[in-house]
């Protein structure tokens, strides 16, 4: 297998140890102890560290390096002129109580004073308690894009079109953008949308996905998709916090893909295991066109249910009989979320939430609207 050839030719070596405390710090490394002090960092990391003071840069713009120790008390108390300590790792489990570290920090980490040479990079994971020594490109790659998601930050929005969709009694409805390409994305977000539906495009390659869950930080994702992807699930590992993305598998054969799924996500697991990274953790769900539930072959009870309605009869039906079928919909399924997908029908959005439905899906442009209108139902209105 392809993830097994690239490890076993990497020369990476990683220590477990235990967090001290959490972040993450790439750089080249320095050697110091308790015997030698900063005597034993190389003479091209000090003579380095002069340059950057005799050319009087901020301080902030100093060389880096994760400080490597044979105690913790010595990383937390060692300074390099010129030269910014970003990350310390210890081989001594003993503690420094006095001292608290500022930085990321793993201790316990044996066999490290052996293990690291001058000038070899380092990746100190604060969160895992874990150091890679040289690592391999891949991994490099990973830590570095984990290292851009926490500094560029997304955008935060405050205007009352982005807060939760509540009635004047207090209960909450999601309400999620339905998207199918790149514009839909940005008009979904501009306007308040608490999640996200992606129709997802034939043959998407890794990229298409990142570019969705990087620029849709932290909102739950669904792909709608005829099978799980395996791409889908490598871009999961590296851009999406656990549970925060689902997958929709089609109702006429969700039983057969779940099966299929669960092959692919444990060849997936085996690849995070190899390369020491999280393997990714979606939801499966069932997306159901309305002529389709009844034909559906769902004997399990899947976490999402999403119920396509545009185009639908009984969008044009009676209030009073759309109310009826939304809660069937709603409290008669074994789904432990119902998100109705609904397209422009602000109108359809009230009789929906009315009748119990707590999701719902529609267009970009229409989000606003949708969330004000939920605003406005009333007391006597919600069950």
């Amino acid at each position: 297998m392809q993830p097994d050839r690239e490890f076993r030719k990497s020369s990476m070596t990683i220590l477990h140890g235990i967090s001290k405390k959490e972040g993450i710090a790439i750089a080249v490394a320095a050697i110091v102890d308790t015997q030698h002090g900063i005597s034993g960092v190389s003479p091209a990391l000090l003579q380095e560290g002069l340059e950057a003071i005799k050319r009087m840069l901020d301080p902030s713009d100093y060389p880096e390096c994760v400080l490597v120790c044979d105690t913790l008390a010595t990383g937390l108390s060692a300074r390099i002129p010129g030269i910014n300590i970003i990350g310390v790792a210890a081989q001594s489990e003993t503690d420094a109580p006095a001292l608290e570290p500022q930085v990321p920090c793993v201790i316990g980490l044996t066999d490290l004073l052996r293990s690291v040479s001058h000038g070899d990079i380092l990746i100190l994971d604060g969160h895992k308690g874990i150091v890679h020594i040289d690592p391999d490109p891949r991994t490099l790659m990973h830590y570095q894009e984990i290292e851009e998601r926490h500094t560029s930050k997304p955008p935060i929005y405050i205007e009352s079109a982005h807060m939760p969709a509540r009635t004047q009694n207090g209960v909450t409805v999601d309400v999620y953008a339905y998207i199918e390409d790149a514009a839909d994305l940005i008009k979904a977000l501009e306007n308040g949308a608490d999640g996200l539906i992606v129709q997802t495009p034939k043959e998407p390659e890794i990229d298409y996905y990142a570019n969705i869950l990087t620029t849709a930080a932290g909102k739950r994702v669904a792909f709608s998709s005829q099978y799980v992807d395996l791409d889908l699930l490598r871009a999961v590992m590296k851009f999406a916090l656990p549970m925060q993305v689902s997958v929709l598998l089609p109702a006429t054969e969700y039983e057969a893909r779940v099966e299929e799924a669960k092959i692919i996500m444990e060849s997936v697991a085996t690849e995070a295991f190899l390369n020491d990274l999280d393997p990714p953790q979606v939801i499966i769900g069932v997306w159901a066109e309305d002529a389709e539930l009844n034909l559906a072959q769902v004997t399990s009870e899947p976490a999402i249910l999403a119920v396509d309605l545009r185009g639908s009869a009984h969008l044009l039906s009676r209030k009073d009989e759309l109310r009826e079928s939304a809660q069937i919909w709603a409290q008669d399924t074994n789904a432990g979320t119902v998100i109705i997908v609904l397209g422009n029908n602000v109108p359809a959005t009230v009789t929906m939430v009315e009748a119990g439905v707590r999701s719902v899906a529609v267009s970009p442009d229409t989000v606003s609207a949708c969330k004000y209108a939920i605003r406005s139902i009333g007391l006597e209105d919600v069950q």
